[in-house]
Formats: structure tokens, C-alpha cells, sequence
């Protein structure tokens, strides 16, 4: 049986779940010239640990803070630096906007590095 985490937005009574400001981290990222993919979750395992990962996006949450951790992998002409702050930037605004929750951190896990073949990404 699947659990699903909820956060409170405020002392009223919005919830908004946990999946959705995964979702908004995620679309956001892939936004970003340069972000090739979401890592895979089992690739992360095999670097990590198994303990250390049960999502692509991970959302921690209490009552001083919120904290995005996502895992990427960035296309072979990605400008790291570059492209890991305007993820950071873009997934903080597009989560701060869609639901009014302010986020204090978002870790950006560089998994892979995406080369082209024949000409394709």
C-alpha cells in the first residue's frame, strides 16, 4: 500500500502533495538548456547507495524550511555551473509561484553526462 506525504501550506486548511512539488521540480528542471533527463532512480542507487535514494526528486519539509533534491543528467555541451544555477533558480521560482511555499534549498546531483550519437542527443 502506496503512502502519500501532504504539505501544509499554512495554518489553513491547503495541502498539496508531496508528488505534485516533485512534478513541478521536474518539469521545471527539463525546462533548462542544457538538463538532457532525469537521472533514473536505480542509477543513483548504484552511486549512492540504496538507502540514499527512493525518488528522482526528493522533497523535504518542515515548518522553518523546504529542500529540493533532484538528480540530473546534462547534455555533453552543458556549461555546469551554468546550467546547475538556472535549475536551481528555475525550480525555486516555479515552485515558489504555482504554490506559495518559499523553498530555502534545492541540490542539484549531477548523475551523468549525455553525449550525442550520430548527430541525436
Amino acid at each position: 500500500m502506496r503512502t502519500e506525504k501532504n504539505i501544509q501550506i499554512s495554518n489553513d486548511k491547503m495541502v498539496i502533495s508531496e508528488n505534485v512539488l516533485k512534478f513541478i521540480a521536474q518539469n521545471a528542471a527539463l525546462e533548462v538548456d542544457g538538463v538532457h533527463s532525469i537521472a533514473k532512480c536505480s542509477g543513483v542507487k548504484k552511486i549512492i547507495g540504496s538507502k540514499g535514494c527512493s525518488s528522482s526528486v526528493q522533497v523535504q519539509n518542515t515548518e522553518q524550511e523546504l529542500i529540493i533534491d533532484i538528480y540530473l543528467n546534462l547534455k555533453s555541451t552543458a556549461q555546469i555551473m551554468k546550467v546547475v544555477s538556472d535549475t536551481q533558480h528555475n525550480i525555486k521560482n516555479a515552485i515558489q509561484d504555482m504554490t506559495g511555499k518559499s523553498v530555502t534549498k534545492v541540490n542539484i546531483h549531477v548523475m551523468d553526462i549525455i553525449f550525442e550519437q550520430n548527430g541525436k542527443q
